[in-house]
């Protein structure tokens, strides 16, 4: 061999090592970003509940605020009609329970506050479809009539 075959020879094994080169990094950068996307979907999820706070307003706030509002709302009517008397347990307890289990039973429904759709409280069974089997009989008669008159 000469001098310049072996200087090309010498050019296009290099070339091809550094081409090898190139497709090993792009090859361990695709897997390099396989392996994030992949640590990403296995991590766990963040759970998209409520604050304590919020759980705090939810389960205690919003029913006293209720409370207050139709105990406000029984002192005004006391006012007006001076025959009415406000009552404790009917103009705050009662609305305190009732936002109480409403906010109770929307709690259940989404799972803690933490599902977008409510799930149902009581799953119905689903109606299954009955297809109608309809048996025809059907009678062949070798006769053959004839409309000729004897």
């Amino acid at each position: 061999m000469t001098i310049s075959k072996r200087k090309t020879k010498k050019n296009e094994i290099e070339n091809e090592v550094k081409t090898k080169n190139v497709f090993a990094n792009h090859a361990a950068g695709d897997t390099a970003i396989h392996q994030k996307e992949s640590n990403e979907e296995t991590a766990t999820p963040r759970k998209n509940g409520v604050t304590n706070f919020g759980r705090f307003f939810l389960f205690l706030g919003l029913p006293f605020l209720v409370g207050m509002l139709g105990f406000y709302a029984a002192y005004l009517l006391s006012l007006f009609y001076p025959g009415r008397q406000v009552n404790f347990d009917n103009d705050f307890i009662l609305p305190f329970l009732l936002t109480l289990a409403m906010v109770l039973v929307i709690g259940f429904q989404t799972g803690g506050f933490t599902g977008k759709k409510p799930k149902a409280l009581v799953s119905w069974p689903k109606v299954r479809r009955k297809k109608k089997i309809i048996h025809k009989t059907v009678i062949v008669d070798d006769e053959v009539f004839d409309n000729k008159e004897d």
